[in-house]
């Protein structure tokens, strides 16, 4: 499966536990990041590792909007908590193996 794929089923099981659409929203927005971040390494969802992840972490932290000004901490934290969250709904769902 795509990643793409698995976060549509992510935001689908967001759906079907009651999570207003501003909240999907705010998930599908931050986790565009993520897709194109492991598009950019070759990677996918499924192949993805602790220590790719702690790269991208750091691509967060370091992240600047388009005025280049950093991103506040809060940004950069619902960024990361939404890639959080995505993991530990595919682990649950054993779609991807933990590591």
């Amino acid at each position: 499966m795509t990643s793409e794929r698995l976060i549509i089923h992510f935001l689908d099981y967001l759906r079907l536990k009651h999570r207003s659409e501003a909240t999907i929203r705010n998930k599908k927005n931050s986790l565009k990041y993520l897709v194109h971040w492991l598009a950019d390494k070759n990677l996918s969802l499924v192949k993805a590792r602790i220590k790719d992840m702690e790269e991208y972490a750091s691509f967060i932290h370091n992240m600047k909007k388009p005025n280049g000004e950093a991103l506040s901490a809060n940004c950069k934290y619902n960024y990361l908590k939404s890639v959080l969250l995505l993991f530990d709904f595919l682990k649950r769902k054993n779609l991807i193996l933990s590591n």
